[in-house]
């Protein structure tokens, strides 16, 4: 649960961030502070969904629920969060 909540901390925080950018850097424009926090949270949504997905995994496997279905499309959803934008063109 610690990854998770700084998964949150650092989505609550972009918005601090892109306008202390704003404020600091003067070629920083608005537009790049949007592609930012859009980039930020296209990005946070695999992470939360790995997240969510190790939890359930693990606990299915301390309730020794080890070669079920539900296992196999969970590590199926991991993966594909995990894997970089290159694997999908091969996959």
């Amino acid at each position: 649960m610690m990854f998770g909540a700084v998964l949150v901390w650092l989505d609550l925080s972009g918005w601090w961030y892109s306008r202390w950018l704003l404020t600091r850097m003067l070629h920083f424009r608005e537009v790049e502070a949007a592609a930012f926090l859009i980039c930020l949270y296209l990005c946070s949504v695999p992470g939360y969904v790995t997240l969510f997905g190790l939890d359930r995994l693990l606990r299915n496997l301390q309730a020794e629920k080890v070669f079920v279905p539900e296992n196999v499309l969970l590590l199926r959803r991991i993966s594909w969060c995990s894997a970089p934008p290159w694997w999908w063109s091969w996959a």
